[in-house]
């Protein structure tokens, strides 16, 4: 799977722009806590990247030789979408709370290997 094509769940419940506050929830009950921007993990700060559509799985430079216009247009970012993690804002709240923060961490690991082990079961045909 295409990193760009990763499911996006917000680490908070909710949160507070302006105070630099969120909710979150860590299980066993919803804390408040700090935040703070950091550059946007998906599109690396750029507030954009290529449509994975177009290049998923991989671009050859015979391909660009092929079609010259095609290149010019996927390197001027003709093909780019908004970053859907950041939403083109080029940076990402991270929880500023390192204990919460590695309790996010359990929780995303844990619902990435239930999605895995359900693709799995999918290729099985259960």
């Amino acid at each position: 799977m295409d990193y760009r094509d990763s499911h996006n769940r917000h680490w908070w419940k909710s949160i507070d722009w302006n105070d630099k506050l969120a909710i979150v929830c860590t299980g066993e009950e919803d804390v408040e806590v700090n935040w703070h921007y950091e550059v946007c993990p998906k599109c690396q700060g750029e507030g954009r990247y290529v449509n994975p559509n177009i290049d998923r799985n991989g671009i050859s430079p015979e391909q660009f030789a092929e079609d010259p216009d095609f290149a010019d247009q996927y390197f001027c970012g003709i093909f780019d979408v908004k970053c859907n993690l950041c939403e083109g804002k080029r940076v990402y709240p991270v929880c500023s709370d390192e204990e919460v923060l590695l309790k996010i961490h359990e929780i995303e690991q844990d619902y990435a290997d239930m999605e895995a082990e359900l693709a799995a079961e999918r290729r099985m045909g259960c």
